[in-house]
């Protein structure tokens, strides 16, 4: 069975996209590059949508590709401009850069490890690796969906005060709200993360992935409820059972 392709890294520059996956495909490893829109965060947090360019990699590459380019940026790193930000950085603020390695680019992430033991520290051996059993433990811990889910909850109390206000006035208009919990349900209930090592794990917690399927559920419920309401408007249509006209 072939591994599937999964996000390996995103890039909100095409060329940092390209570079990676020339470097990736001269060890051999097969790459595709996709372009995503952020509609979710846009949405939820208030930024505007930008696109990402994910760099897509076998799952069954990921130790592969991580170990080469590991090797690849700690030679790079040697010739590093002096003048490269990460020089100016703190000790503390390099150590949360080889504490989080997923958060910062391979060649930072090599070049604050190296800057630190210029500096007279030593780097544990669990930090000293992307694929460190430690790192992959951090990365697998699941977020809390706890804000999306009041979010959501919120706009279904206020798609149901829109299809009762819609039935009092008579002013029928379609709440697109609807499809912002459908996105925020699926989102908690199916969301995963790509580990370094290739494997996948859910985002969210499983109280949180069950609250994100009843959340998609209430959406797609009220979706029906809406499209129900709208035709017996439009097309003039009764639906009571003991309503007859000849």
């Amino acid at each position: 069975m072939q591994s599937p392709f999964l996000p390996f890294q995103r890039f909100s520059d095409p060329g940092l996209a390209d570079a990676l996956a020339e470097k990736l495909e001269a060890y051999g490893i097969p790459v595709r590059i996709e372009k995503e829109n952020a509609l979710l965060d846009a949405v939820f947090i208030g930024q505007a949508a930008q696109t990402e360019y994910v760099v897509k990699i076998a799952a069954a590459d990921f130790v592969k590709a991580y170990t080469c380019l590991e090797e690849y940026y700690s030679s790079e790193v040697e010739a590093a401009d002096p003048s490269y930000y990460l020089f100016s950085f703190s000790d503390e603020e390099l150590e949360e850069i080889i504490t989080h390695p997923s958060e910062w680019g391979p060649f930072d992430y090599q070049l604050a490890k190296k800057i630190l033991k210029d500096r007279g520290m030593t780097i544990p051996e669990s930090r000293n690796s992307i694929l460190s059993q430690e790192n992959i433990q951090q990365l697998a811990r699941q977020s809390s969906g706890s804000g999306l889910i009041l979010i959501a909850v919120l706009f279904i109390a206020y798609i149901i005060l829109s299809l009762v206000m819609m039935n009092i006035t008579y002013r029928y208009n379609f709440p697109y709200s609807i499809f912002l919990v459908l996105m925020a349900g699926s989102h908690l209930a199916w969301s995963k993360r790509t580990l370094p090592d290739g494997s996948q794990v859910p985002v969210f917690s499983a109280d949180d992935r069950r609250a994100g399927k009843a959340v998609f559920a209430a959406g797609i419920l009220l979706l029906l409820v809406t499209v129900f309401l709208l035709l017996r408007e439009q097309l003039g249509f009764s639906f009571d059972p003991f309503e007859f006209s000849f």
